[in-house]
């Protein structure tokens, strides 16, 4: 299969794993940048790619703005987004946006090698003499967590899926367990007796448990407040929702933020101590 220039745009707010191509940089022809979101433009324009891939962590404005603009200034060359703070609005803003796929990480190396492949059959043959992009079908696969249900199923876990995608959807906001039972069709006493046989936790439990998740989650981000965590997993009490995490994670939502920022200080240290002059500049520039 004939080779593609990839360019990967950075826009990591932290640098502690190695950046989403990097086992791929031997086999692709990979060029790997890490610009102010103003410059994403201008440097796109210097290394003239044939694909392009947006690293995100924590996207802001400033730097989902810098993608949106490249989509519009270059319209031929396709987009992939990967980031690890993933919503259903920021998925719908990138499908409006025009990317040619997205995914939130951790992203398998079989998924980046299938979006590449299918990617470089896109390339024309003869681009210096005019040549079109070509049009392929893609694949895409019924998600599993919307497939028919068998209805004569009544101890299965597709039961009580809708009740799992209503969390997802009202994580930020008031859970109830008669809502999820009426998403399921079902009563309140058959809806709690079946969660709890197909996930050996009681659906309040689960809840607890999702919103303990995301709150570790968000607290990766360096700019991330307590109090915002707090409210943006569905907690009104800052103290309720302080105890709660302490009692499922063994501390406090400070200072597990805090061992976070510990940590990702330490490995700067070390990453930074072998990169020589040389690199620094190549990097900077």
């Amino acid at each position: 299969m004939k080779r593609a220039n990839i360019l990967l745009v950075d826009l990591r707010k932290h640098l502690d794993e190695p950046h989403l191509l990097k086992s791929f940089e031997a086999k692709w022809s990979v060029q790997r940048v890490q610009p102010d979101p103003e410059a994403v433009v201008e440097m796109i324009g210097a290394y003239q790619p044939q694909i392009l891939f947006f690293d995100y962590d924590f996207p802001d404005i400033p730097s989902l703005l810098a993608m949106k603009e490249s989509k519009v200034v270059f319209p031929s060359v396709p987009i992939v987004m990967v980031t690890e703070q993933h919503s259903e609005a920021l998925a719908m803003w990138a499908h409006r946006a025009r990317v040619w796929d997205y995914f939130f990480k951790p992203v398998s190396e079989d998924e980046l090698i299938d979006c590449h492949e299918t990617l470089v059959r896109l390339i024309p043959e003869n681009k210096e003499n005019g040549g079109s992009r070509k049009v392929i079908t893609r694949s895409c696969p019924i998600p599993d967590d919307v497939r028919f249900r068998d209805k004569n199923n009544e101890s299965g876990r597709s039961d009580v899926n809708p009740a799992i995608e209503y969390v997802t959807r009202m994580l930020t906001q008031k859970i109830t367990q008669s809502d999820a039972a009426k998403c399921c069709n079902m009563n309140a006493w058959c809806f709690s007796r079946s969660f709890k046989k197909n996930y050996n936790m009681t659906f309040q439990e689960y809840v607890v448990r999702r919103r303990m998740q995301e709150a570790m989650r968000l607290l990766k981000h360096p700019s991330a407040a307590v109090t915002d965590v707090c409210f943006s997993v569905g907690y009104t009490d800052l103290s309720y929702f302080t105890r709660t995490f302490r009692r499922y994670i063994g501390t406090s939502p400070s200072v597990y933020k805090n061992q976070l920022n510990n940590v990702r200080q330490e490995l700067n240290k070390k990453e930074k101590s072998y990169v020589d002059h040389e690199d620094l500049e190549l990097l900077l520039n």
